[in-house]
């Protein structure tokens, strides 16, 4: 198979050096610097027992100069890029190309509608963490489960699951794409934010009484919010699901504190802000979560600052 990556970041190259071990994976990313990295030295992945694996057969293009058609497109992009990247390598895609995203947030189903048809479309979540070190370099710090699916073709999500077993990258299936991406959000709006402010490892936020009171409070919105939308939660159940995610990344980083830290764009507009939107159209009040939105917004305004 013919995969294309779209974005060379922590986890574009954790999936991208797996998936080398059997097909032809090319990184996509705006930054050349980031390329001519991975070209020069392939992919480095430490694994979570500190053996580090390296993967040459990785190829890396600057975003947009690719222009063979390939059989699946796996999203990795920041969510705030979702729009720029898939128009700038539009060539990548015809009627047979298979797109997977794994993205955070809300909403990128929706761009990629504009790509290819839905029938054409996975989506899903990864909770593996990952950590950027250098360009081409990272650290796997938290093993996780991928988890993607279909609501109307699941034969499409069996045969993706099959290769990604195939290059050792654990996955499950699931016909409920709502509840995977509520799911997925609830960790998000409780975990990324709070640890870009504090700038702490993931752990710090089920360890610390205070941090996790305010991550309680977002959660607590995230879950009416989702009931109005049609998911089936049970609060207690998610809070659970939540704190053992916490000390089960451990020393790990969000990728949004990895990008507060190098005063990159955040994701914050379709993780606490999908749930400011969402709540707003079904009249459920999201003080908290709105809260967190204007934070992110501040900081990344401050990094002249730093």
């Amino acid at each position: 198979m013919k995969i294309a990556i779209l974005g060379a970041g922590a986890m574009g190259c954790y999936f991208g050096g797996y998936l080398s071990l059997h097909h032809e994976v090319i990184l996509l990313d705006s930054s050349k610097v980031v390329v001519d990295k991975i070209r020069q030295e392939g992919v480095s992945i430490e694994e979570t027992n500190h053996e580090t694996k390296i993967f040459k057969n990785v190829r890396a293009c600057v975003s947009g100069t690719f222009k063979e058609k390939v059989d699946i497109v796996l999203v990795l992009v920041k969510t705030c890029f979702t729009q720029n990247a898939l128009e700038m390598n539009a060539s990548l895609f015809d009627k047979d190309t298979i797109v997977l995203t794994l993205q955070n947030g809300m909403g990128n189903q929706q761009f990629i509608q504009k790509c290819v048809v839905s029938k054409q479309i996975l989506t899903g979540t990864t909770t593996n963490n990952c950590v950027s070190l250098a360009p081409g370099k990272i650290r796997h710090s938290g093993q996780g489960m991928t988890t993607f699916g279909s609501d109307v073709f699941p034969e499409t999500a069996k045969r993706l699951s099959k290769l990604f077993l195939e290059c050792s990258l654990e996955n499950t299936i699931s016909a409920d794409i709502k509840k995977i991406l509520w799911n997925k959000l609830f960790v998000n709006v409780s975990i990324n934010c709070f640890t870009a402010i504090f700038q702490t490892p993931i752990h710090f936020m089920a360890e610390n009484e205070h941090a996790w009171e305010c991550a309680k409070c977002v959660i607590h919105e995230a879950v009416l919010v989702a009931r109005a939308d049609g998911c089936d939660v049970e609060e207690k159940a998610v809070l659970q699901h939540i704190h053992h995610v916490m000390i089960e990344q451990g020393s790990g980083y969000s990728s949004m504190s990895q990008d507060c830290k190098n005063h990159r764009k955040m994701e914050i507009d379709t993780i606490n802000g999908a749930v400011v939107n969402l709540g707003k159209g079904y009249g459920i009040p999201t003080p908290y979560n709105s809260l967190m939105v204007h934070l992110i917004h501040s900081l990344e305004s401050a990094y002249e600052f730093h």
